[in-house]
């Protein structure tokens, strides 16, 4: 399950937290909460078992914050740095005859990002997680324009505004292809990341075969 993995990229972060609890003293002495987990610290051996008790009562009485999600949204975060920080840029470039720009990049990393949405969008709580990284997509996109492009706030915003436009295109193109055959596919990728001029039927047909393996 999606939310089984997403916990074990978080596993040494949960340790090192629970390795860092200490004693609760009581403040006042109206506070049934700190009244127990002060006694729960002098009844026990064990700090594991202490802050496992007071995350517990924590969780019951806050009822309004949802841990489960800050766990898959914190893993979504670290699914899409790990997609985003592999991916081969130049030997896409390369391979597929395209120009090294960053409009370029942006289609490389858009499907990319569309493949981890296919992937995890069958899993329970896939819905939440691809919106996570769907946003930290554009929080990276948005950083690369202003470190690239000398342009004002509109502007950003503009070119922003065009690329989602373009993004949620591709990925109902992607999808059909995808359900489809290769023929579709193959349409979806020349249409967009091959902008109909770059690459080659060779070309193509690797990347085709790329995606379908992924």
């Amino acid at each position: 399950m999606i939310r089984l993995f997403l916990s074990r990229n978080l596993m040494a972060f949960g340790r090192s937290r629970s390795q860092c609890a200490i004693p609760v003293r009581i403040v006042s002495k109206h506070c049934d909460l700190q009244k127990q987990l002060y006694s729960h610290s002098i009844s026990t051996h064990s700090p594991k078992l202490a802050t496992s008790k007071f995350v517990q009562k924590l969780k019951d009485r806050i009822k309004w914050f949802d841990y489960s999600k800050s766990i898959l949204r914190a893993g979504g975060v670290k699914l899409y740095e790990n997609v985003a920080d592999r991916i081969r840029h130049e030997e896409f470039f390369e391979v597929l005859g395209l120009p090294d720009t960053l409009y370029s990049w942006f289609l490389v990393l858009e499907l990319h990002v569309w493949m981890v949405m296919a992937r995890v969008m069958a899993e329970k709580d896939g819905r939440f997680v691809r919106n996570v990284v769907v946003e930290s997509m554009w929080a990276d996109v948005r950083i690369r324009i202003n470190k690239l492009q000398d342009n004002s706030a509109t502007n950003i915003s503009n070119t922003l505004e065009e690329l989602s436009q373009q993004f949620g295109a591709a990925i109902i193109a992607y999808d059909e292809g995808l359900m489809s055959d290769d023929r579709c596919l193959a349409g979806a990728l020349w249409r967009r990341i091959l902008q109909q001029k770059y690459g080659n039927a060779a070309s193509l047909e690797i990347l085709v075969k790329y995606v379908r393996e992924q």
